[in-house]
């Protein structure tokens, strides 16, 4: 079973993640990317000031904060076994 989510992380995470990406870049389809489907979800425009963001804006980032350094002391440190 350890196996498993490694060959699932190999064989997914190009497939379903690189893979589309690059093809969208190369394509010069920056808003077929991961971080353009962000901006749009977000909302957000290039430049726009801190002070334009909303609740919901600052709620996202702290989600994904939180799920971040979680994800880096279970990974990194094996935190939460």
């Amino acid at each position: 079973m350890k196996r498993y989510w490694l060959w699932w992380f190999i064989l997914c995470f190009p497939v379903g993640f690189l893979i589309p990406e690059t093809i969208a870049l190369v394509r010069g389809r920056v808003d077929d990317t991961l971080s353009g489907a962000i901006w749009d979800l977000e909302q957000l425009t290039p430049g726009q000031p801190l002070s334009h963001w909303t609740a919901f804006h600052l709620l996202f980032i702290a989600v994904l904060g939180v799920l971040f350094v979680w994800l880096i002391f279970h990974f990194a440190l094996g935190w939460w076994r």
